[in-house]
């Protein structure tokens, strides 16, 4: 089994959810206690984990989990008082980055699509989408040029540092969330970023 990631839950940390992958494409969403590091749930999910995020004030912690057969991906909510994990629809595409904003009433997402068009070549399309953190409905999506790899919403929800994805790496830029357009590009050459 490999940690796959982790967030802090409810608050400064006081939980902490890690992810378990295994072979066949399930996994264990598992939080412990962050003073004592005893295990306090074991949550099975339906599919392998990509990613895991937690809101700003730890209630929650929103699961990107891939679903076979397809495969599709989804999000799946962990309610830290409750102990209960609710799954949203199946999302359209790859997630490459997945971010919760600073309010946490919403989330971010990078994606890669693939569709055929009618002659049957694959044509992929990039795109960030804005989700409803309390309803798990799609609020916004955009096509864009690059894949980003990973999204760092700014504080007041707007825009968010981005950088590309690709063995490449390169630059950090600041995007406007509604547009997709980038705002500035920074002489920060980084392969992911993190505000503080």
């Amino acid at each position: 089994r490999l940690v796959q990631g982790l967030a802090g839950l409810a608050g400064r940390a006081e939980m902490v959810a890690v992810v378990f992958n295994r072979v066949d494409q399930t996994s264990d969403l598992r939080v412990y206690d962050a003073a004592t590091g005893d295990l306090r749930a074991t949550i099975p999910m339906g599919g392998a984990v990509q990613s895991v995020v937690a809101s700003p004030d730890g209630s929650r912690a929103f699961v990107v989990e891939m679903i076979a057969p397809d495969p599709a991906f989804r999000v799946s909510v962990y309610d830290a008082a409750a102990g209960t994990l609710t799954s949203w629809e199946p999302m359209e595409g790859t997630p490459m980055a997945v971010a919760v904003s600073a309010a946490g009433d919403r989330l971010h997402f990078s994606l890669q699509v693939q569709n055929a068009d009618p002659s049957g070549n694959l044509l992929q399309e990039n795109r960030l989408e804005t989700w409803d953190t309390a309803t798990g409905q799609r609020l916004n999506r955009v096509v864009v040029s690059e894949n980003w790899s990973s999204l760092e919403p700014t504080w007041e929800g707007e825009r968010a540092y981005a950088t590309p994805g690709g063995r490449r790496g390169g630059n950090v830029v600041l995007l406007d969330l509604a547009t997709g357009a980038p705002v500035e590009a920074l002489s920060i050459a980084a392969s992911g970023i993190k505000l503080s």
